[in-house]
């Protein structure tokens, strides 16, 4: 029986080492890497010369689907900012798709921070937690008075709504 709870113990902590704060793809790890893949406005794959290709989800924004108005239009400038570029993440989570949920910039500047000053992202609400989502706020509304991007549309529906009942998919102006 001793010799069993040793072995248990044992392969906890080892367990416990694995899932640090320190591991890959977990809190607190920052990262560089090249983009191979932009699949929507938020999601990217990355290769990561220590883990290889990882899929990265943009922490605290949501851009509107693909098929959603404004859908093609996020992906296009996430990919035009992104595509082929070297970029710096900080892994904050780990969502339910095994995709690294991350703060990321390119050359110093906040992708999440352009692509809602472009218009084409709203500040996630549920999820966006840290310091900076008051800046993001901040350029969200700013985006939204000037009319920018997908604010040109009054009733314009939230991806996370959207997603729970889909709509026609609507040509994007």
């Amino acid at each position: 029986m001793r010799t069993i709870i040793t072995i248990i113990l044992v392969t906890m902590l080892q367990a416990c080492t694995l899932v640090g704060p320190t591991a890959p793809g977990h809190a607190s790890d920052t990262w560089t890497g090249y983009v191979v893949q932009v699949h929507d406005g938020d999601t990217i794959t990355v290769i990561d010369p220590e883990r290889g290709r990882i899929k990265v989800r943009l922490y605290g924004i949501d851009t509107p689907e693909l098929g959603q108005p404004y859908g093609n239009r996020a992906s296009g400038y996430a990919a035009k900012m992104l595509l082929r570029q070297e970029i710096e993440g900080e892994t904050v989570a780990v969502d339910r798709y095994g995709r690294d949920v991350a703060l990321v910039t390119i050359k110093g500047a906040d992708v999440s921070g352009a692509l809602l000053k472009a218009g084409l992202a709203w500040v996630y609400p549920n999820f966006c937690r840290r310091d900076v989502c008051a800046e993001w706020k901040a350029i969200q509304e700013q985006a939204r008075s000037r009319r920018k991007g997908l604010w040109l549309d009054p009733e314009a529906i939230p991806p996370w709504e959207w997603r729970r009942n889909p709509r026609i998919i609507v040509p994007e102006p």
